[in-house]
């Protein structure tokens, strides 16, 4: 790869927006993060919150997990035709990480509420 295509995550809770013209490819800030327990055992599960943009997007392409693409825009349309099954999973492609994981890519409408599921699963994050 060259230096243009590796894109890596960073933790901080402030950082400055990137304004995104056209289709790129990028790592985020991951903004705010929380493990949860599960089954009794604690921080067992990751939760975080990623912006890709300070702005209104269209949406998103691909997102990939390390060297592994996970989820498509294509396979996400597909299975929201269907509307069947958990939102949270649908655009996720065959993959290791497939079933095992939950997310939606939300396009940052200035009327776009927290997401309910995220804040629900971590007791310090909050709607507002």
């Amino acid at each position: 790869k060259t230096r243009d295509e590796i894109t890596l995550n960073r933790i901080q809770p402030v950082t400055a927006g990137l304004i995104l013209y056209g289709e790129r490819t990028l790592g985020g800030t991951i903004t705010a993060r929380s493990t949860t327990s599960f089954d009794g055992k604690p921080h067992l599960r990751y939760h975080s919150a990623m912006p890709l943009a300070c702005h209104q997007i269209d949406g998103a392409v691909e997102i990939w997990l390390g060297e592994t693409r996970v989820w498509t825009e294509a396979q996400y349309l597909k299975d929201a035709a269907q509307g069947t099954g958990d939102p949270y999973l649908w655009g996720q492609i065959d993959s290791d990480y497939k079933g095992r994981i939950h997310l939606k890519v939300h396009d940052g409408a200035e009327d776009q509420a927290a997401d309910p599921l995220y804040a629900a699963a971590a007791s310090e994050w909050t709607a507002d």
